[in-house]
């Protein structure tokens, strides 16, 4: 395995939606989201929300990388420097949607 991170692909807004489906399908059946979510729907939509808010977040305070541009492996860093992300950040990075949808989905859980 190379080490080459110059293979790396940075990623914008315009790609957020689909590295988000990337990492709810890669966290699907994680063991801490099936405890707290045993129910399929309800742990992909809230498990979304989520993951939009770190993609997003990463996309405009850090860094999102994907291994190709199939995204078939995505990273999300924030550096020290920018974190704890506040909540005014997180408003102007976050879709104003999915903020919306994630206080719906918390509601009706």
């Amino acid at each position: 395995m190379s080490n080459d991170t110059q293979s790396l692909i940075r990623l914008n807004k315009s790609k957020a939606k689909s590295a988000v489906e990337v990492l709810v399908s890669a966290f699907r059946n994680c063991p801490l989201l099936q405890y707290y979510f045993p129910n399929e729907v309800e742990r992909e939509k809230i498990s979304s929300y989520f993951l939009s808010f770190a993609v997003n977040t990463g996309i405009s305070y850090g860094e999102v990388y994907a291994t190709s541009p199939n995204l078939e492996g995505i990273a999300v860093w924030i550096p020290s420097t920018n974190y704890p992300v506040t909540f005014w950040r997180l408003l102007r990075s976050v879709p104003l949607m999915e903020i919306y949808g994630c206080a719906r989905a918390e509601t009706s859980v």
